[in-house]
């Protein structure tokens, strides 16, 4: 699982202490932090829990898994030092950034981690892991300079969707909506 925490009260309060079990970071590290926990598959107990960030606001909202085990994240971070290793970009773009993390099936070690965003706000919504490990993100951007690939289908708007888009409509402003959806 995985998702956003603000707790600032994870060692002055026993009581109410988040559980970790072999941790990447224990302590929040700015305003508030992705976690990212596995539980046993009776739900007796964590096989392990982390929290992941740096000093500004950063959320996890996607997460996947390769057929070896290895955890796939995203989310978007507003953090100038968060987390990267391997990076393709290491260093954020400007205001919130989607970030694209890989952790190995023990949740103790980042394999790689970082930044996809440009200037203005870049957020990741979900993620999928193909058959060879290459992770897919899915989410919304507002940067004129996100980065892009050449030949990229479409390099103006697109707009996020839940579901599997089953037919596309085009945009004034080149970008596509969906209009039709199926869910999985």
């Amino acid at each position: 699982m995985t998702g956003t925490t603000s707790t600032t009260n994870r060692t002055k309060d026993p009581a109410n202490a988040c559980p970790f079990v072999t941790a990447l970071q224990t302590n929040t590290a700015g305003g508030c932090d992705v976690f990212v926990a596995k539980v046993r598959p009776d739900g007796s107990a964590l096989e392990f829990s982390t929290f992941f960030g740096g000093s500004g606001a950063d959320h996890g909202e996607g997460i996947a898994l390769d057929p070896a085990g290895n955890i796939y994240v995203t989310g978007w971070t507003s953090s100038s030092n968060f987390p990267v290793v391997n990076a393709f970009q290491p260093v954020s773009g400007g205001r919130d950034d989607v970030f694209v993390t890989k952790f190995d099936p023990t949740g103790t070690t980042l394999i790689y981690s970082t930044y996809l965003g440009g200037a203005a706000d870049d957020i990741g919504y979900r993620i999928a892991v193909g058959a060879d490990g290459s992770a897919y993100v899915t989410g919304t951007r507002r940067s004129q300079g996100f980065p892009l690939t050449p030949g990229a289908l479409n390099r103006g708007s697109l707009f996020p969707s839940t579901g599997v888009a089953i037919d596309w409509t085009h945009s004034a402003d080149g970008g596509f909506h969906t209009v039709g959806r199926v869910f999985v």
